[in-house]
């Protein structure tokens, strides 16, 4: 393990906003597409203190607002998870959408861990791939 890695959750936060992209298809040929479900994962890391996910806004390929994942806030109990899902027929935010999470918590805790998992198929072919959050606030 590099150190990197092994600190890479040792600074605290009582709050953040993180960008994650969202792949609702992806090509596999110049003119064939795959769509793809997406599962937007939350973990919170934290395993003293329980964190608030406030929003998870759905952007579309150009940056328009779509709207907010969350019909409210939702509260992650310590080592708790949820999930939001995208159907494989929501192709509103096309293959450049992202959704920017805000999340807080009334003491510093281990920053939760935020990522989208994609999963396509046709046929016989599957796949899976993921994306982690990155902060921007």
């Amino acid at each position: 393990m590099t150190s990197e890695m092994a600190h890479a959750h040792d600074t605290k936060s009582m709050g953040q906003k993180v960008y994650i992209p969202v792949y609702s298809s992806i090509s596999h040929a110049s003119d064939k597409e795959f769509d793809l479900k997406v599962t937007l994962s939350f973990r919170n890391l934290d395993g003293a203190t329980p964190i608030t996910l406030i929003s998870a806004i759905y952007y579309d390929t150009v940056g328009n607002e779509l709207g907010n994942l969350l019909k409210y806030p939702s509260t992650l109990a310590p080592f708790g998870t949820t999930q939001i899902f995208l159907e494989t027929d929501d192709f509103r935010g096309d293959v450049g959408a992202n959704i920017v999470i805000e999340w807080s918590s009334q003491l510093p805790v281990t920053s939760p861990l935020i990522e989208t998992i994609m999963v396509g198929y046709r046929g016989t072919q599957a796949f899976a791939f993921t994306s982690r959050g990155i902060v921007i606030d």
